[in-house]
């Protein structure tokens, strides 16, 4: 795979930046695969990720929040 070049931006960066604008502090789900670069760009913008164990769970705890 190509080395992305030094001043492109992610769209998981991008999603994750506008998110946090938009006022999200949390995000749910289950890690793994494609999710991981997602959840490295959530941190960078300041969202929490909480672990699930199920996605059900996940929606529910979102719900809550």
């Amino acid at each position: 795979m190509p080395a992305a070049a030094p001043n492109s931006v992610r769209a998981a960066d991008r999603l994750a930046r506008r998110l946090a604008e938009a006022g999200c502090r949390f995000a749910f789900g289950i890690p793994g695969g494609e999710v991981l670069t997602l959840i490295d760009a959530l941190a960078r913008a300041g969202i929490t990720f909480v672990t699930a164990k199920h996605e059900t769970a996940a929606a529910f705890m979102a719900e809550g929040v």
